[in-house]
């Protein structure tokens, strides 16, 4: 609902919410949420329960299209992670592709985590993002093959990453012991409330040995 209480003149979907209960983000094709949201598509919002209030994550000006979903938030409840193929939420977003963003409801700032280490945006899209509760870091899926070293597997080939949002170190979870990447596609992470474990699922068959069940299964990794 809107800041006057005012329900949504459309959809809303996917809501996700703070430990405490007292603040939900959502995906909502609504336009009358917040003032001034004239871009006819998707956007994040959040709600905050306790204040009554309701902000808009991601909406942008008239004639700029950014669809916009998949929120996630902190356990915190300071940061969301959301997914949208506009190229007009950070500058010099030009690779024409979705990428994984995290908004800072403190300082109202937006960073692009699907990126490398250097900051090198991925090559192909990224997707599916889980923050860590206090939201220092990030676990999503990308197809690029440029976020970390030696991804064999090329473009359109899904990894499961991992980014510390302090030391702004990007680091790919779905390889071996080995540091190989896999040989199929790896997806649908989630990250311990401390984020140092990564749970995902992959179709990769090289990422411990003795695979042979032909199916895709669910593999865990500690993080330093």
């Amino acid at each position: 609902m809107a800041n006057d209480e005012s329900q949504a003149d459309s959809t809303s979907v996917t809501p996700t919410i703070s430990d405490d209960g007292q603040v939900v983000a959502f995906t909502s094709s609504a336009s009358n949420l917040v003032p001034g949201d004239v871009n006819l598509s998707t956007d994040v919002f959040v709600r905050d329960i306790a204040a009554g209030t309701t902000i808009s994550v991601t909406s942008v000006p008239l004639g700029q299209y950014s669809a916009t979903a998949d929120p996630n938030i902190s356990g915190n409840g300071r940061y969301v992670a959301f997914v949208s193929d506009g190229d007009n939420i950070v500058p010099n977003d030009t690779n024409n592709s979705s990428d994984v963003f995290v908004f800072d409801r403190d300082t109202g700032t937006t960073t692009r985590v699907s990126v490398a280490s250097d900051g090198t945006e991925g090559n192909a899209g990224g997707f599916d993002a889980h923050l860590s509760s206090n939201g220092r870091y990030v676990s999503f899926s990308s197809w690029s093959d440029n976020l970390a070293p030696n991804d064999a597997n090329g473009p359109y080939g899904a990894d499961v990453f991992v980014r510390d949002n302090v030391t702004g170190q990007t680091s790919r979870v779905s390889e071996s012991s080995s540091g190989m990447s896999g040989n199929a596609d790896s997806h649908e992470s989630d990250i311990s409330r401390d984020g140092h474990v990564v749970a995902f699922s992959s179709d990769a068959t090289n990422l411990v040995s003795g695979d042979e069940n032909g199916f895709a299964d669910i593999y865990y990794k500690l993080l330093p």
